[in-house]
């Protein structure tokens, strides 16, 4: 390879290291759905305020913002760390995938609550300490260790083969 082939070859490879970074999350801001990030490999610099890219924003919208400490992969603009998004972060070393099912989606939340689809079997399961709820194509049932409230603004109407009131 010539000299200039070299040039060129590590110009873009810098050029792709200063576009594609991994960070810490040092603080987020809710509100603007924002967070910066620490570059420990760059002598601990912060980024401005960084988007957070999420699967939708317009009718369907949705929302979450990373933990602070949370490894992230982020993508810039090569002019510096100003002008950037993250992009999100991934399992690695001892943080497992809170499953291990292609067919089930599940969200899993610091305090232990559960939310999962499977589309293959198209139930839907919640749980929140010892509260669980499942529902599929046929049933919906509701495990609560305390009260269940059913609260409508006009006729309650239960309807079945068979009603059970215990």
């Amino acid at each position: 390879m010539s000299i200039y082939g070299e040039e060129k070859a590590n110009e873009v490879l810098n050029t792709l290291r200063k576009c594609i970074r991994i960070g810490t999350v040092s603080s987020i801001n809710p509100k603007d759905h924002t967070a910066r990030i620490v570059f420990e490999d760059e002598g601990h610099n912060v980024s401005y305020d960084l988007p957070i890219i999420v699967p939708n924003t317009y009718d369907n919208s949705d929302y979450h913002m990373p933990d602070i400490n949370e490894d992230v992969l982020c993508l810039f603009l090569p002019d510096g760390i100003e002008d950037g998004f993250i992009l999100g972060s991934w399992y690695a070393g001892e943080v497992k995938p809170p499953c291990d099912n292609p067919e089930i989606r599940r969200v899993k939340f610091k305090d232990g609550t559960t939310i999962s689809y499977n589309r293959a079997t198209h139930e839907l399961d919640a749980q929140v300490e010892n509260t669980l709820i499942h529902a599929d194509r046929s049933d919906v049932s509701i495990i609560a260790p305390g009260d269940i409230t059913i609260k409508a603004g006009g006729t309650v109407t239960i309807q079945g083969a068979t009603v059970n009131i215990n």
